[in-house]
């Protein structure tokens, strides 16, 4: 509607008009054009959406299923409870079962560039097979596969144009695939393609409302595994949760247990921070926050809390990191408690792209004062260039050792008085694209920074 709509509008602004009599018209004309057109503004943030509403059990118009579509890998999809959601399942029997939008023309891509879905519930048959793809109408046969999402429950969003390369105008239509397994489901709120800004540059959040009591949708606690020394659940003003401790789990010396969030297929190259509202703590209790790869369940801590308060986490800053691109993770909420009923609430928890608004309310948690740095960072090695890794000695000591590391912990290249790094490896050649680690070591001191190597 926007080329259209300026198109007229240059018409009625350019075309000579000599006739006093019409000049009234053609005022009033520009005038109601100007007005259409800014009123599409204040509603064209959001190009394409559904949110749900129908009666339950009949098929929502803007989707394609096994009723339109008779292919054995189908699946179907009805308005669900109260007509606010709807229910995908599957209809045949195959690994997968798909459904698929209507047809979405001529959606600029430059400014309309972001794909949200908001997921209340997944049965858990279809906690590892999910997932999100767009398929490109200009060109038949090739689709663009998004993150599968792992069961997660939540809001999500993806900017498909920038994943994708995609510029300018494009034709597509989205396809949501679901495991086909026995009692799977997957219940969807809405669907958008939108025009992105800060606020909704979410890879997931849980805004934890649910019925008191009942424990948290798809977060694992102790109602899940009984080895599990905490549980999480809903609070009566359905909120927020309450993180209970119950018993000591694994070698701590002092009281300690963990829930852990849904899995999220975590894009570290974008989505740097971590959000948590925590409130409510009894005395002595902390809230040790950290992140767990499924399955290896290897793990970094980001974070010990234990004061109420917005926390603003910012992960590229954190002293070590095991990740770069995706991975799948989930968030462990530890509880450190003096005895079993000790507790805390968590209000919210997101994951997201960009934190260009300051809000002083937050706490941010990011690496100590004397961490290490390096300029140029981003760095594109090659030609001679050079980062220069920046740091303070320690008082009354003149050397010093760079450690140079992937994010594995492996040595890459160890700089013994040099504060400069040609982006090469020990053995000369130049490091492939990602997250570095390095550590300075000058007398007793330690100190971790990283740097993103572009190739």
């Amino acid at each position: 509607m926007w080329r259209i709509q300026h198109y007229v509008l240059f018409v009625y602004m350019t075309k000579p008009d000599y006739e006093g009599k019409m000049m009234n018209i053609r005022v009033w004309s520009v005038i109601l054009i100007i007005a259409c057109t800014a009123g599409q503004a204040i509603a064209s943030d959001i190009f394409w959406q559904d949110t749900f509403d129908g009666l339950p059990g009949q098929q929502p118009a803007k989707w394609q299923d096994a009723t339109d579509i008779q292919q054995p890998n189908m699946a179907s999809i009805v308005y669900h409870q109260d007509g606010s959601h709807a229910m995908i399942t599957p209809a045949g029997i195959t690994t997968s079962a798909k459904i698929y939008s209507e047809k979405i023309y001529q959606c600029n891509v430059d400014i309309y560039n972001t794909l949200q879905i908001n997921v209340s519930d997944i049965s858990y048959t279809a906690t590892q097979q999910w997932n999100i793809c767009l398929e490109d109408l200009g060109n038949p046969g090739r689709e663009f596969p998004l993150y599968p999402l792992s069961g997660a429950v939540g809001i999500f969003s993806f900017n498909f144009a920038h994943a994708l390369q995609w510029q300018g105008y494009k034709d597509f239509r989205i396809r949501i695939v679901i495991s086909d397994s026995p009692g799977a489901y997957l219940v969807v709120d809405e669907v958008k393609i939108f025009r992105n800004t800060t606020e909704e540059q979410v890879l997931w959040r849980d805004d934890l409302i649910g019925d008191a009591g009942v424990s948290v949708k798809n977060w694992w606690d102790r109602e899940d595994d009984t080895n599990m020394g905490a549980r999480i659940e809903y609070t009566a003003e359905s909120s927020w949760a309450v993180v209970t401790f119950v018993e000591n789990k694994g070698s701590h010396e002092d009281p300690w247990a963990e829930v852990y969030t849904p899995g999220i297929y975590w894009d570290f190259d974008e989505c740097r921070y971590m959000e948590v509202k925590v409130s409510g703590f009894t005395e002595n209790t902390a809230c040790p926050i950290s992140l767990k790869e499924i399955p290896t369940w290897d793990s970094i801590g980001v974070a010990t809390i234990t004061q109420p308060g917005i926390y603003l986490i910012d992960l590229l800053t954190q002293p070590e990191r095991l990740w770069t691109g995706t991975a799948l993770l989930t968030i462990a909420f530890g509880i450190e408690a003096p005895a079993e009923g000790a507790s805390y609430t968590i209000d919210y928890v997101k994951i997201y792209k960009d934190n260009t608004q300051q809000d002083n309310s937050k706490t941010s948690i990011t690496s100590p004062e004397n961490a290490v740095f390096a300029v140029p960072n981003p760095f594109i090695p090659g030609n001679g260039k050079m980062a220069n890794i920046l740091f303070k000695l320690v008082a009354g000591y003149d050397s010093y050792t760079i450690k140079i590391m992937d994010v594995r912990g492996r040595l890459i290249r160890t700089l013994e008085n040099e504060y400069r790094w040609d982006g090469r490896s020990s053995q000369g050649h130049l490091c492939e694209g990602g997250i570095y680690l390095f550590q300075v070591k000058s007398g007793n001191q330690r100190v971790h920074g990283s740097i993103v190597v572009i190739k």
